[in-house]
């Protein structure tokens, strides 16, 4: 028979692989550290991130009664005709894909974002 703690073990292993198996992954890459992840973007070489991992930013935290929802984002930006392409996880409160791109906007200061696009499927922001 299994002790209690072999069985505790166990429930711990397993639940921390399905925890990974159905957490969203999306590119990591900036353009402005990384060459090939602009224009001529290569998904073979580029970082896979598991966006279960990343911190929750801090000041969602006074949206503690709202979910926070967790997106794949690519965007374009443009700071004094240098254009930028970041890819990563989003995470944000409420629907991302409905509000993730205007909040990403008003954030920008004396930037221009160009294009947005957040996703909710594995590997989706290429």
């Amino acid at each position: 028979m299994f002790s209690k703690i072999q069985v505790f073990f166990l429930i711990g292993v397993i639940a921390g692989f399905v925890t990974t198996a159905f957490a969203l992954h999306c590119y990591e890459c900036d353009s402005g550290l990384q060459g090939d992840c602009g224009e001529n973007f290569d998904p073979e070489s580029a970082k896979i991130i598991d966006c279960s991992t990343v911190k929750v930013p801090r000041f969602l935290y006074s949206f503690h009664s709202m979910k926070n929802d967790t997106g794949c984002r690519n965007i374009v930006i443009e700071h004094e005709n240098e254009k930028r392409f970041v890819r990563s996880c989003y995470i944000w409160v409420g629907n991302v894909t409905v509000t993730g791109c205007a909040d990403i906007k008003s954030t920008l200061d004396d930037m221009q974002l160009l294009s947005c696009n957040i996703c909710r499927d594995n590997l989706c922001n290429i």
